[in-house]
């Protein structure tokens, strides 16, 4: 399916600048809440930040991040998933606390290099019974793993004397980190951000984990991991060939304390997406090109209140708003090509039946249904609405008038010169919200260019599909 890039929201970075100047979600409070959990355990600890994919979590880690950089702290931020090409946890690790290496802490850095050598040699892994099994066959992993290993005592007393060695290069390695952070961080401890853990390799993302638990788990450090839980959770499944592994208790392992940024409202969130994708220059153009006497705020905001709503309705999550809204977008970019006005909400709905109730959405399609199952339709999504107040009713009325309009003008072959025989979109139907007359008014001035019909939406939507 065709992405519409994300724009980076803009961090402000000066001294005097509120990093989170420009997050919609209202998410400082958040941020403020995990200072204060790192001033109190400030000796180090593994913090998971856990939210679903697609709902801002690597903004606000890096909103965070400016904000600490801002109060005495030292940070890191590492992508993991832009370096999991590499084979080596461990030198990519290094390579971003490298970033502090200066003329007073360039000697503590080359001990910390110098003692990570014998870890960072690649070593052949030992096959788990499970892992054999699954790759070779059930039944031939003893007979696999006696090949690997001449079992005597002489064999034995050089593996204690190899793994003795590596626990002691293990313990170097933490002492020459622990002086090197020191160095620089002074009295508060470093804070070491993760993010897009959850999308790298599953073997890259369990490495990352076991380094951060045997090598980087020292006084000083406090890591903060960005992830989605229910994604990483599958992804250890994978590594270790079992549905039936309890990721959560594994989990445990490595994370100390686990933190879940609370859910935007859908108004913040749907505010949010529709900057974010910017919505706003694209409306700009249609109702220059259009109707110029309206007002653009009104404009989008009756589109964001009927979004709002409707997704609401359609018991849809954060991430799913989302991806609707992106791929959307790419059809009111298109529309100019059509010729037509464009009456975004309606199009909107549409967009959203077919990806939530494609059996209505087709029947529209195939213009099989009758106006008053339209209606019907549309009544039953909103049952709350009847009795609800005029911000709410508006935007739904409008939406099923001109849905209703589009169809008749359609199904009936109007064209322009029909004009006058096109009647109020809501006489001689039972509809349950009815139009309130500056409505209707509105809705006749929308047409007063053209008779428009439901082709080009259903076109848009069909090029949107053909992109996808």
């Amino acid at each position: 399916m065709s992405n519409i890039k994300h724009k980076d929201v803009e961090i402000p970075k000066g001294k005097e600048e509120d990093p989170f100047e420009n997050c919609q979600l209202n998410r400082k409070q958040y941020a403020d809440i995990l200072t204060n959990i790192i001033d109190v355990y400030s000796d180090g600890f593994v913090l998971a930040v856990n939210n679903e994919w697609g709902t801002g979590k690597t903004t606000f880690i890096k909103m965070w991040q400016q904000q600490l950089n801002k109060n005495r702290f030292k940070t890191l931020y590492f992508n993991a998933w832009e370096t999991d090409f590499e084979e080596d946890v461990l030198i990519s690790m290094l390579s971003v606390l490298k970033e502090f290496e200066d003329v007073d802490t360039e000697k503590n850095f080359r001990q910390v290099a110098t003692a990570a050598v014998p870890l960072a040699k690649k070593v052949l892994p030992i096959l788990t019974k499970k892992l054999v099994d699954n790759y070779i066959g059930e039944g031939t992993t003893n007979e696999v793993l006696d090949s690997l290993t001449n079992v005597t005592v002489d064999g034995i007393l050089k593996r204690v004397e190899k793994q003795s060695k590596k626990k002691q290069g293990i313990e170097a390695f933490k002492k020459a980190l622990m002086t090197y952070v020191n160095a620089f961080s002074g009295n508060n401890p470093l804070v070491f951000f993760i993010d897009e853990l959850d999308r790298c390799r599953p073997n890259y993302s369990v490495q990352v984990l076991e380094q951060i638990k045997h090598l980087f788990s020292v006084p000083g450090i406090v890591f903060v991991l960005s992830i989605d839980k229910n994604q990483l959770s599958a992804a250890l499944k994978g590594v270790y060939g079992s549905n039936e592994l309890d990721a959560n208790t594994y989990l445990k392992k490595f994370i100390d304390l686990e933190y879940s940024i609370p859910s935007p409202s859908m108004k913040d969130w749907v505010t949010y997406l529709l900057e974010y994708y910017g919505f706003e220059k694209l409306f700009d153009l249609e109702i220059k090109r259009w109707n110029p006497n309206v007002l653009k705020e009104e404009y989008a905001e009756t589109f964001k209140s009927y979004a709002v709503l409707l997704f609401e309705a359609l018991k849809i999550t954060l991430r799913s708003a989302d991806q609707i809204l992106s791929r959307f977008r790419t059809i009111v970019g298109l529309w100019g090509q059509q010729g037509y006005p464009f009456f975004p909400s309606v199009a909107l709905f549409l967009y959203a039946c077919r990806e939530y109730d494609y059996e209505f959405y087709h029947k529209i399609q195939e213009f099989n249904i009758t106006c008053q199952e339209i209606v019907n339709f549309h009544d039953k999504l909103f049952p709350t609405i009847r009795d609800g107040d005029d911000d709410n009713r508006r935007p739904i009325a409008l939406v099923s008038g001109t849905l209703l309009t589009l169809y008749q003008n359609s199904k009936r072959g109007y064209k322009y010169r029909d004009r006058d025989e096109i009647k109020s979109p809501m006489t001689h139907f039972n509809y349950s919200t009815n139009l309130i007359e500056d409505q209707i008014i509105s809705l006749k001035q929308a047409f007063d260019l053209t008779i428009p019909r439901l082709e080009p939406f259903l076109n848009a939507i069909d090029i949107d599909i053909k992109i996808n």
